[in-house]
């Protein structure tokens, strides 16, 4: 009777117990995966203010390369999920950086990333000013 019994409870702890490990490695890649976005984004927003300390920047063109290479970057590094929705915005103060994760499980599905840098140059502002008093 013992061993009947030993046998029932493995058949149901067993599983369990390999299916919550299988959910750990899981979430653990998809940390992973967020936080590698992260600093993709980071590299982008802090890469994108060089631009605004040139007077000539063509905003557009530099959001469009932004988002290529942010793409590019985190084509190959990424385990389980995939990134959707890219988008940088060059204001006149300010660097957002937006990206979307979608991971197969719903669970962990659409994380939305946003990383907002605000640019120290405040010669935009005083042109900004200057071009007002006129």
């Amino acid at each position: 009777m013992k061993r009947a019994s030993l046998t029932v409870e493995a058949a149901l702890i067993i599983p369990m117990c390999v299916m919550i490990i299988i959910v750990l490695i899981y979430t653990v890649f998809v940390m992973h995966d967020r936080a590698y976005v992260y600093m993709e984004i980071g590299k982008i927003a802090e890469e994108s203010r060089k631009c605004g300390n040139t007077v000539k920047c063509n905003a557009q063109e530099y959001e469009e390369k932004a988002e290529a290479a942010l793409e590019k970057r985190c084509l190959n590094h990424l385990f389980v999920c995939n990134m959707e929705g890219i988008r940088v915005k060059y204001g006149s103060m300010n660097i957002t950086v937006n990206a979307k994760l979608k991971c197969s499980i719903k669970m962990f599905d659409d994380f939305n990333i946003e990383s907002r840098y605000y640019i120290a140059d405040y010669s935009n502002i005083i042109r900004g000013i200057k071009i007002a008093e006129k």
